[in-house]
């Protein structure tokens, strides 16, 4: 069964990170050959338009209750104000239910700090704006000793990134969902980070790139 990766969308949601991880995770890019189709599926607090960080509107497919667990493959938290500064019953309860079935959870800027604020980072290495940062922005957060000054992180089902870290995000979450090839990920990757791709080192004879 086609497993779909569910990306969260909330108001002032950042629209730039988590835009290379869902552009190529989508089974409608076929530039870059790869060994897994996923459906992309945002959901939001309600089906109602939101703005994005860019001004860009966008209406998300799904609200909470829409979010089938048994067809998870991982759950994508681009930062929000909302998830910064509100507390969202619905969405610990999803990230709870995630863990419990070893769904990956792919947080990123200010959805780190809602994790910090459930207690997700305290056991776990993680990454974020800083410590001092998510102990200003979640009082209650006591994963000093686990943070990493990285611009991504990945332990045990957790992704966690700074907000200029979204390619190595992109990266983590590659990885995590075995979507390609660790040589073809390796060439993407560069691409991204050198502003060049050399489609001529990408196995598997890719289609033209649009």
């Amino acid at each position: 069964m086609e497993k779909t990766v569910y990306l969260y969308i909330g108001e002032g949601f950042a629209d730039f990170e988590p835009a290379i991880a869902i552009d190529m995770i989508s089974k409608t890019n076929t530039a870059i050959p790869k060994k897994r189709e996923y459906e992309i599926m945002t959901f939001g607090r309600e089906k109602t338009p939101v703005k994005s960080l860019a001004g860009l509107t966008v209406i998300p497919k799904k609200d909470f209750s829409g979010v089938d667990i048994s067809a998870a493959a991982m759950i994508i938290l681009p930062g929000t104000i909302e998830l910064m500064t509100s507390d969202i019953p619905e969405m610990t309860n999803l990230v709870t239910d995630c863990r419990k079935n070893n769904i990956p959870v792919a947080a990123i800027c200010g959805a780190t700090v809602f994790l910090a604020k459930i207690g997700c980072l305290d056991t776990i290495r993680h990454t974020s704006n800083g410590p001092g940062y998510l102990k200003m922005m979640a009082p209650g957060y006591r994963g000093e000793r686990n943070y990493v000054h990285a611009p991504c992180i990945s332990d045990r089902g957790i992704i966690t990134a700074n907000p200029f870290g979204h390619e190595e995000f992109a990266r983590e979450i590659f990885r995590s969902l075995d979507l390609m090839a660790p040589e073809v990920l390796e060439v993407v990757y560069q691409g991204y980070r050198k502003g060049y791709v050399d489609f001529d080192r990408v196995p598997g004879q890719p289609q033209q790139p649009v």
